[in-house]
């Protein structure tokens, strides 16, 4: 098993954005997400693409990752993000890539 915490990363840019601003910045912060990373699995994204979450497995603190994405570029004034660990007291149904990814990268609580 890979050392690290399971994280969601949910990041909202801020509601006028438009298409031009979402194909440039939604791959530029995904991948400034990566850097901060040891696994990770997409859990959703909305249809417009504004609203996109990530499980993220890593070992760097929690303030170090927000404040990576935030100080990004492509993180503008009204974009959100929250950042939260899962533990392993959890169930779900669908999902199947996200949910098949929490299973692997269970810490056997």
């Amino acid at each position: 098993m890979e050392k690290g915490r399971r994280y969601c990363v949910v990041i909202s840019l801020k509601s006028d954005s438009d298409l031009v601003r979402i194909g440039q910045d939604v791959p530029a912060l995904i991948a400034c997400l990566q850097r901060h990373y040891t696994k990770s699995e997409q859990v959703f994204r909305s249809n417009d693409g504004q609203l996109f979450g990530y499980f993220i497995l890593t070992s760097k603190p929690t303030g170090f990752i927000v404040a990576a994405i935030k100080t990004s570029k492509n993180f503008r004034n009204g974009d959100s993000v929250i950042l939260f660990e899962v533990g392993d007291g959890l169930e779900g149904s669908g999902f199947s890539r996200a949910w098949t990814w929490l299973q692997r990268t269970a810490t056997g609580g």
